[in-house]
């Protein structure tokens, strides 16, 4: 719900009026509040969607760490979301430092330890850091955000 205030916005006061452009969304979810901006929405979806259509990193790392940040957030609109694992899973000890990197990504990106990096890299190679980097970002970005509008999760 979009709440009502008095703003006080150069010298004019403002009362009574929507404090937020949301309430032109047609739901409260987090594809209808960004589809009030198509053009960013639909590149923000390309760009998420490389990650899987690419297989820049197992889908099993993609769907835990996002989830782990949404843990971290209190982001309900992101923790209802559910992907299937997949068949070829990485080895435990890869998802478990991919994870520890996510959590640590999520509080202060640099206290995100050598040591984890270098197990990704070694089991996944280099361009799966970058991507895990990427998608990090992707994921604790847009988890805050969620958040502070106050998305719904999807319907």
């Amino acid at each position: 719900t979009v709440s009502k205030a008095q703003t006080t916005y150069h010298g004019i006061l403002w009362e009574g009026l929507p404090v937020s452009w949301l309430e032109n969304a047609p739901g409260q979810d987090f594809a209808s509040i960004f589809s009030l901006r198509p053009n960013l929405y639909q590149d923000f979806r390309a760009f998420q969607d490389l990650f899987a259509e690419r297989e820049l990193l197992p889908a099993t790392i993609l769907s835990s760490t996002r989830q782990r940040i949404a843990q971290l957030h209190n982001c309900s609109a992101e923790l209802t979301r559910v992907q299937a694992p997949e068949r070829d899973e990485p080895p435990l000890n890869c998802i478990n430092a991919c994870l520890e990197i996510a959590e640590l990504f999520a509080q202060d990106p640099h206290a995100v330890p050598a040591s984890g990096v270098a197990q990704v890299k070694a089991e996944l190679g280099d361009a799966a850091v970058v991507a895990l980097m990427e998608w990090l970002a992707i994921c604790d970005g847009f988890c805050r955000f969620q958040v502070i509008l106050e998305v719904e999760h999807d319907q």
